[in-house]
């Protein structure tokens, strides 16, 4: 037998990691699914949103489908409420949401449970013909307002907004809850299995509730059988899409897109693939219980996917200026694209004057240290020759050229640009522990790096994985950092 899911996203924000979970699951081996678009809210809702979602799902690899709304139901959502009011299963309440949800949380039922069909019929009528403002009325579902199952306290079916919906324009003013709508349009879509995450757990019975009723009433309605997954979240960052768009209001991120956020789409700006955000989502399990993934295993799967294709270049970012004292002409070294594949190169020159990174070079002495110092005379200059220390003259470091190549004494390799040959440009940090805050270091990068396509991958030998994200108006390149090296 075919298992059918359905993925049902709200259209009120962008994909992320924790969706990516979602679809995992729901398109899981052998499993029928398609995208429902859960649009029962008008107020954060649009066609944008929509249309970003199956741009996404596109991307990540997956088909969307029989793509279908909850807002394609409507008109027997609506027919489905009045089944229940007519047989006393539901009633329209007044009451302010102050004051309906001290009732609930204290197990009293008020002056309009009681109240005849016939009444709520006339209501719900009035509430659907725009007689009331928003708000001023909902349906509940009456089930049991003394139940240890808070969600069971008669919860809300409809609600009152008058606001004009994306698909539907102003052609309803009430909307159905997830609550009400979810497990009806399972039904009616002949879905067999329908996903959620653990903290829906408590709402199971609701979802049955609904259907179950409907049955008592003739409607024949073949509930899916409900299956919880844990939660995934990856520590240090958020995932809700309230605290997402007040970041964006707030412009503490530029948009859904900024690689700080676990967005599919800022995570793709960020340099990750379909195949590494599938293989953080997959890192949760499919069990019931709530993942924390850390982000050094998020980085441990960026580094294992892009060790091995990733492109080898030079860039110094806290450079310090040397001088190879007995280099009199420039040398061509040729740089590999990628380790043990020496047919695949380019070439790097190197000049008499070239730039280190500060932290290769120490003054004062100490036993851990092992790069160049007046203590640790020699270092190897990756694929030119090793060098010895020879002083420091005005903040320029002087070394010589030992031709010396093949010695295996040396225990230290560091990397270098010429001076001549080195372009520019701006880095950026992500930090690990607080994404919102990043660190913008100047630097040099090989002229190389700007020959190559706008979405090649690099790894700056010694540094971390890079990749250009954007040049600014005086065409200064801004490399963002994937994963850090050190």
């Amino acid at each position: 037998m075919t298992t059918i899911t359905r993925f049902p996203p709200e259209p009120n924000g962008y994909l992320h990691i924790g969706h990516c979970k979602s679809l995992l699951v729901n398109y899981d081996e052998g499993n029928l699914c398609h995208l429902r678009l859960d649009d029962t809210n008008p107020l954060n809702e649009s066609e944008l949103f929509v249309n970003e979602i199956i741009h996404d799902m596109k991307w990540l690899g997956y088909d969307p489908g029989n793509i279908t709304c909850t807002s394609d139901y409507f008109d027997k959502l609506f027919d489905f409420a009045c089944i229940l009011i007519k047989n006393g299963c539901a009633y329209v309440d007044f009451s302010s949401p102050e004051k309906l949800k001290l009732e609930r949380h204290g197990g009293i039922e008020n002056v309009y449970r009681p109240m005849h069909p016939d009444i709520h019929m006339m209501e719900f009528e009035n509430m659907k013909n725009k007689k009331y403002a928003s708000g001023v009325a909902v349906l509940r579902l009456k089930i049991d307002m003394t139940n240890d199952n808070h969600t069971l306290r008669d919860p809300i079916a409809y609600r009152i907004i008058h606001s004009p919906h994306f698909k539907t324009g102003e052609t309803w003013c009430i909307y159905p809850s997830y609550d009400y709508s979810h497990g009806i349009v399972d039904a009616l879509e002949n879905i067999t299995t329908s996903y959620c995450t653990d903290e829906f757990y408590i709402r199971r019975d609701l979802y049955y509730w609904t259907i179950n009723t409907l049955n008592r009433f003739g409607c024949e309605l073949s509930p899916a059988n409900v299956h919880e997954f844990g939660k995934l979240t990856v520590e240090n960052n958020t995932l809700s899409k309230r605290n997402i768009k007040k970041l964006i209001d707030e412009s503490a991120v530029s948009g859904y897109d900024d690689p700080s956020l676990l967005t599919v789409r800022g995570m793709r700006n960020r340099g990750y693939t379909p195949e590494i955000i599938k293989a953080i989502a997959r890192c949760s399990g499919l069990g019931k219980v709530k993942t924390i993934v850390s982000m050094k295993l998020v980085y441990h799967l960026l580094i294992h996917h892009y060790n091995p294709i990733a492109i080898r270049c030079f860039a110094v970012i806290n450079p310090i200026k040397c001088i190879i004292t007995n280099l009199n002409e420039e040398k061509i070294c040729n740089h590999p694209h990628i380790p043990n594949k020496p047919d695949h190169y380019h070439t790097t020159p190197i000049n008499k004057e070239i730039y280190i990174e500060n932290d290769d070079f120490r003054l004062e002495h100490d036993d851990d240290y092992y790069r160049l110092s007046p203590k640790n005379k020699m270092v190897r200059f990756k694929f030119f020759d090793i060098v010895r220390y020879e002083n420091i003259v005005d903040n320029i470091v002087h070394v010589s050229a030992c031709n010396l190549k093949k010695d295996k004494s040396v225990k230290s390799t560091i990397h270098w640009l010429s001076v001549n040959h080195a372009v520019p440009a701006k880095f950026i940090f992500i930090n690990m522990e607080n994404p919102l805050l990043k660190d913008v270091r100047d630097g040099f990068v090989e002229r190389y790096a700007l020959e190559c396509s706008d979405d090649v991958v690099f790894e700056f030998e010694r540094v971390g994985y890079f990749k250009l994200l954007y040049k600014d108006e005086n065409n200064i390149p801004y490399y963002l950092c994937i994963v850090h090296l050190k």
